[in-house]
């Protein structure tokens, strides 16, 4: 914002600090530690202007890496949801989305962003299969964080406009409770 050399050569050094560590937590999907947590920075930052916006090259690896441990493998079949892993889930899908926002987002180019919008379509499909579990009358205020966690991140896909049979009624269906 600046135009200061200085402040890009900052924070390009920062980043390839971060860069070599990725290996060590190729497991860690979540936003505030882990893999989803770099790609959404560099994102927000190509998408602020802070640097190029065009991501694909960059996180290539980072989608790579957080495709071979998705969470959302651990939750299918399941019967018995754990409140920290549906939202490490949902960090997950918060970081696909940051791609599919950007605005070279360009899947003719990239299968990569198939992938990306395959995800998200797996995070709505189960939020709608799972909504008995989500929407039930409970008490557990970790429960209503993760609720009010859903209602965002499906308005959010509504106004990025994905397109997806049930998205429009499972918002309405989790914004209501």
């Amino acid at each position: 914002l600046s135009s200061k050399r200085k402040y890009y050569d900052m924070a390009m050094s920062v980043f390839e600090s971060v860069y070599p560590l990725l290996g060590s937590i190729a497991t860690d999907n979540s936003l505030s530690t882990g893999l989803a947590g770099i790609g959404w920075m560099v994102e927000y930052m190509a998408q602020s202007s802070l640097t190029e916006n065009d991501t694909d090259d960059i996180l290539e690896e980072i989608c790579t890496i957080m495709d071979g441990f998705n969470p959302l493998d651990q939750l299918s079949g399941g019967d018995r949801f754990d409140n920290e892993l549906v939202l490490n889930v949902l960090e997950y899908g918060v970081y696909y989305l940051s791609r599919i926002r950007n605005s070279k987002h360009n899947p003719a180019q990239n299968s990569q962003h198939l992938t990306e919008k395959y995800i998200l379509f797996q995070l709505i499909d189960l939020l709608d299969t799972q909504k008995t579990y989500f929407l039930n009358e409970s008490e557990d205020s970790n429960k209503k964080e993760l609720l009010s966690a859903i209602v965002w991140f499906l308005g959010s896909l509504q106004k990025q406009n994905i397109v997806h049979s049930k998205l429009s009624n499972l918002t309405k269906c989790y914004a209501k409770k």
